[in-house]
């Protein structure tokens, strides 16, 4: 893989006056005088080679070891995050994340903490790449294949292995019923202070329950029975929707659900995933609305075979409810997958954008809406029409 002049000339002068200059620039000299290396390799190898002369005070392994956890987990991050994060993930100190990161300055953008009387210090802001080009390299075929440096291959699979389970064990431990101690059933999320959540639901959390599922699925596993993802599943399900609402995350729940269908690896777990599909997509806008109904009428209300209703309740989430009269609910989830409503009269055209990601409809109501497919939100509204709309093309045609 080339990599622009630009890329190598910054890192190579953030890389030189980062410690001693003078060594700095015989180390970057040796790798551009050999023929063997590639410009990528020449790039970044010095680093590396850096990172080797000064492991004195740790072992060799215990470096390569804490570097491909640490720094393997930054560079395969889905938002990045900041160190006290990036600590409490990992379940490690912020000292060795800090102590790992302190000679990466030049590929990696590592806050400092500010000095003076700063509100905030800048320790609180994201570690991030400085350019792409790094997670290929510590990810590619010439780092796993050289001599000297292969103990510092990151694998792509791995490190994502590395993180689910890090989120995992994370939320495991945290997440419970009414993490923010709301106590009532029918208080809306909008009415919950933003301070109260973060108190409840930092950073680490919310990155966890938002994207574990994306680390599942880029490591290729297959959740099977009994291992920590169906654990995770039956015992804190309600649990995780309810920190996702509250993260105002809860329309990317469809996406996450339906993700995570696709890592399924046994029958069992087939049709938990199915069952969860059908809980979100059915239930997405009152949870949105009121977090804690995940435990109250959405479990009340669902169909007679329901898996989660079968583990989660409704007797064992609020035994003490009383019915007056049975409820009248399905056997099985409803085939219907999404009811768009807003349309105030009949509805005479529709079509699909080119990757059915959208759905535009038109209406004798004289509107035209465009409509998100998987999630049903409306998205806009188009208004001007004096006749209703009869006929439209496809998007992109």
């Amino acid at each position: 893989m080339a990599v622009p002049l630009f890329i190598f000339t910054t890192t190579a002068c953030r890389f030189i006056t980062d410690t001693d200059p003078k060594e700095q620039i015989e180390i970057v000299m040796s790798y551009q005088s050999n023929w063997h290396t590639s410009q990528l390799e020449a790039t970044y190898l010095p680093i590396l080679h850096r990172l080797k002369q000064k492991a004195i005070s740790i072992s060799y392994q215990t470096l390569i070891t804490e570097f491909r956890e640490i720094v393997g987990t930054i560079i395969n991050l889905a938002s990045p995050m900041s160190i006290p994060s990036l600590s409490k993930l990992l379940a490690v100190s912020e000292r060795k994340v800090s102590s790992r990161l302190w000679q990466l300055h030049s590929v990696l953008e590592v806050p400092k903490p500010s000095s003076g009387l700063a509100i905030q210090t800048s320790v609180d802001a994201p570690v991030r790449m400085l350019h792409l080009s790094f997670r290929d390299f510590l990810s590619g075929e010439s780092l796993r294949d050289s001599v000297g440096f292969r103990d510092f291959w990151i694998g792509e699979k791995g490190a994502h292995r590395n993180i689910y389970s890090k989120c995992i064990e994370l939320m495991s431990k945290r997440l419970k019923k009414d993490i923010c101690d709301l106590k009532l059933p029918g208080i809306f999320r909008s009415d919950v202070d933003e301070s109260l959540i973060m108190k409840h639901l930092p950073t680490e959390i919310q990155y966890s329950c938002r994207y574990w599922v994306y680390h599942l699925e880029r490591s290729r596993d297959k959740v099977k029975d009994g291992g920590i993802v169906d654990l995770f599943l039956r015992q804190h399900t309600l649990h995780w929707v309810e920190a996702v609402s509250l993260s105002g995350e809860m329309k990317e729940m469809v996406y996450i659900a339906d993700a995570l269908k696709v890592t399924a690896g046994s029958e069992n777990i087939s049709a938990l995933v199915y069952d969860i599909q059908g809980f979100v997509r059915q239930n997405q806008t009152i949870i949105d609305r009121t977090p804690l109904q995940v435990y109250w009428s959405t479990l009340l209300l669902a169909p007679k075979k329901s898996v989660l209703k079968s583990i989660f309740g409704p007797r064992n989430i609020i035994p003490e409810v009383e019915l007056t009269r049975p409820l009248i609910v399905q056997e099985q989830w409803s085939a219907v997958l999404q009811t768009l409503e807003g349309h105030t009269s009949s509805v005479t055209s529709l079509a699909f954008s080119t990757n059915d990601d959208l759905l535009a409809s038109g209406s004798s109501d004289e509107t035209l809406k465009i409509w998100d497919v998987a999630t049903g939100a409306q998205l806009h509204v188009f208004r001007g029409h004096r006749y209703s709309i009869a006929a439209q093309s496809s998007f992109g045609a």
